[in-house]
């Protein structure tokens, strides 16, 4: 079983790779948590992209934080999926080993 800190490296990886293109500003690792199983670390991960408009920038207000939840092999240290994740979603993140995420709460 990988250890949650290569847990934590391997989504924090997957997520600079998928966003790239982007600037990403104030990456924030915001909760672990092994599954009840044993089979994957869950891991959530928040930041800011920057507004698209200059406007926006000046005047809008501060930009909202965005959460994607990691759901990692525990076994393998291999991504299984990236989601969006809200708060109000519950406690239940999604399990991509045995059924697909439909999203929202469970």
């Amino acid at each position: 079983m990988i250890e949650v800190k290569e847990a934590v490296s391997k989504a924090e990886d997957y997520l600079k790779t998928m966003y790239s293109a982007e600037k990403i500003a104030d990456l924030r690792l915001e909760e672990v948590v092994l599954s009840n199983n044993d089979e994957f670390w869950h891991v959530t991960f928040s930041f800011v992209r920057p507004s698209s408009s200059e406007l926006a920038r000046e005047i809008g207000p501060a930009p909202c934080r965005e959460y994607k939840l990691f759901t990692i092999n525990a076994n393998s240290g291999e991504v299984r999926g990236m989601v969006m994740r809200n708060w109000y979603d519950g406690p239940n993140p999604p399990d991509f080993g045995t059924v697909p995420y439909q999203g929202g709460a469970r």
